[in-house]
């Protein structure tokens, strides 16, 4: 199918307009094959940020149901877009010829930094030890909120993950197209002939990917 005056949706749409690739996003939903171009992307990253704070200021903004409704407005937004997200992204590794596993490493190191962040957090405010103080006339006991090593630790594979997971998204989004990313694309044409036989024959290479 082509839209976008003749862009095919399995091809990646070079200069982009913004509206453009907003319609290609939705359009190739949950299509993980083909590629995608740099500007399809990143307009794309560009629109749903600015429904997603529109949605935040909508709910904070009105009182009462109102403001509820846009909440659970800007709830099914996000959850909506999650899968043409991971397509998209895949599509755009595609484009600099990456495979789109590199997409689920990226997600899985998220995942992980993340679960790292939330366990050092609990750890550092949970007691380290607990002093029972006894007298006389009543029991009392002290806490001790000190943060322990591991808490620590985990903070710092947390904050070096983080940074790991950045790079990897800057080099996935933002590398050039390569030639060698056609292996992704489905669509091919027969190429011209490229030999003449002797007996006045043409010879072909069969077919070939095209971008």
């Amino acid at each position: 199918a082509a839209v976008d005056g003749g862009h095919p949706l399995g091809l990646p749409y070079y200069g982009c307009p913004m509206g453009d690739a907003v319609i290609r996003f939705f359009q190739n939903y949950a299509k993980f094959s083909g590629r995608a171009s740099r500007s399809e992307f990143w307009w794309v990253v560009l629109a749903t940020v600015i429904a997603s704070t529109i949605f935040v200021m909508l709910s904070a903004g009105f009182p009462g149901i109102v403001g509820n409704v846009f909440a659970i407005l800007f709830i099914v937004f996000e959850l909506s877009i999650i899968v043409p997200s991971l397509a998209l992204m895949t599509r755009r590794a595609h484009d600099s010829n990456m495979s789109g596993w590199w997409v689920f490493g990226y997600y899985a190191a998220n995942a992980l930094t993340g679960s790292l962040a939330v366990s050092a957090f609990i750890q550092a405010l949970t007691p380290s030890k607990m002093i029972v103080i006894e007298n006389y006339e009543q029991y009392g006991a002290l806490s001790q909120m000190s943060i322990n090593s591991g808490a620590v630790t985990m903070m710092g594979v947390s904050s070096l993950l983080s940074l790991v997971t950045f790079i990897l998204f800057l080099v996935i989004t933002l590398r050039k197209p390569r030639p060698e990313s056609v292996r992704f694309d489905k669509q091919y044409i027969p190429t011209p002939p490229t030999d003449l036989g002797s007996n006045g024959g043409t010879k072909t290479a069969g077919n070939s990917p095209t971008d």
